[in-house]
């Protein structure tokens, strides 16, 4: 579960059309974020190699001058795969979401060495 808020409050403009400036405020208030999700994770290994594949619930609530609220889904797929005798390990995933007219995609690479 995340959450998130942030003033906005009162923004100062100068708005110029035709040769005319004037300055301008607006007050935007406050915007508030609420993202709730879950998880299930199925890990397959292979050899010295984990598949992993996630599958997931995701909502959403926006609170602000026109708040909002979905639900939609996602997946992650990663492979994670060990060097050697343990000296270390690398992988990489993917992860798609898809919550109201919002689709988001991510990638992660790593390669962790111990010595």
């Amino acid at each position: 579960m995340d959450y998130g808020t942030t003033e906005i409050g009162v923004v100062g403009l100068t708005a110029g059309a035709f040769g005319l400036e004037d300055s301008v405020e607006a007050d935007f208030g406050s915007v508030s974020l609420l993202e709730s999700s879950f998880t299930s994770e199925i890990v397959t290994s292979l050899d010295q190699a984990k598949l992993r594949f996630a599958p997931s619930l995701v909502c959403t609530v926006v609170d602000g001058e026109s708040g909002s609220s979905d639900c939609g889904a996602g997946v992650l797929v990663g492979v994670d795969q060990t060097i050697g005798d343990d000296i270390g390990r690398w992988g990489f995933e993917i992860d798609y979401q898809s919550v109201g007219s919002r689709e988001s995609i991510g990638a992660t690479a790593f390669l962790d060495v111990r010595f």
